[in-house]
């Protein structure tokens, strides 16, 4: 299990390092808070625009995702901005 948990912790690292920089190549200037436990993982900014962007890394061949609950809870608390 220990290999699973370190293996999906890489995915997820490569995941949000492709996520940024996707967006700094847009322009936008993106701020990690993984660590704030806000329920996303980063806010990118854009002149007022600004995203709040729940990364999720997968590999093999399912696509699936697990919220947990506070990722829920910000999901339908900023659903409509």
């Amino acid at each position: 299990m220990r290999f699973r948990e370190r293996r999906a912790d890489r995915v997820e690292q490569a995941a949000v390092k492709e996520v940024v920089a996707y967006y700094r190549k847009h322009g936008y200037r993106v701020d990690s808070v993984e660590q704030d436990n806000v329920g996303w993982d980063l806010t990118a900014v854009l002149g007022k625009r600004e995203l709040k962007l729940e990364v999720k890394g997968l590999s093999g061949d399912q696509v699936t995702v697990e919220l947990t609950p506070n990722e829920y809870k910000s999901l339908q608390q900023y659903k409509d901005h």
